[in-house]
């Protein structure tokens, strides 16, 4: 995949992972109250490093490094991927299942109280174990409020399949 000179040297994307670490390492003042190993997570971002293929795999390398410090201020940002859209629904893990709680477009073949079962093939819980794993967050409320919404965020005219009530 081509990539934006903004990340396409490895030395760039190693540069972005030790400047983050240094930074957190030396300056975030809980590390001793999240109970993570630094220097692993440290070691597991490098070696994703090396395996990104676009801005948008190294994003998401930046995401599940930094989500461990469980930190609700934090969130990782690039002005290349701004723009991002999503389908006109909402919804929300309702005992234990995850149930459409607003259609916003009528062409829609989906109605509020529909079950998603399945997210792009997978699972819908664990297409959420994904998304968890790309968010920092101090507490439960926090990281199920911000995966509602990254859960459903995408690229212009990028597709999401969803099974919905076995269809």
């Amino acid at each position: 995949k081509a990539m934006s000179n903004q990340v396409s040297e490895i030395e760039t994307r190693l540069g972005n992972i030790i400047n983050t670490y240094n930074v957190f390492q030396h300056f975030y003042p809980y590390m001793d109250v999240v109970s993570v190993n630094w220097d692993e997570e440290l070691e597991k971002a490098l070696l994703r490093s090396f395996e990104d293929a676009s801005i948008y795999d190294h994003y998401v390398t930046l995401e599940k490094f930094t989500a461990p410090l469980k930190d609700g201020h934090m969130y990782i940002d690039h002005p290349g991927l701004r723009k991002t859209y999503a389908p006109r629904i909402t919804w929300e893990w309702i005992e234990d299942k995850l149930i459409l709680t607003n259609v916003l477009d009528s062409d829609l073949p989906l109605k509020i109280g529909d079950e998603v079962t399945h997210i792009n093939g997978m699972k819908s819980a664990d297409y959420f174990q994904e998304v968890y794993s790309r968010i920092s967050a101090g507490n439960n409320g926090w990281l199920q409020y911000k995966a509602k919404r990254k859960s459903l965020i995408g690229g212009f005219e990028e597709k999401m399949t969803l099974r919905v009530n076995d269809k």
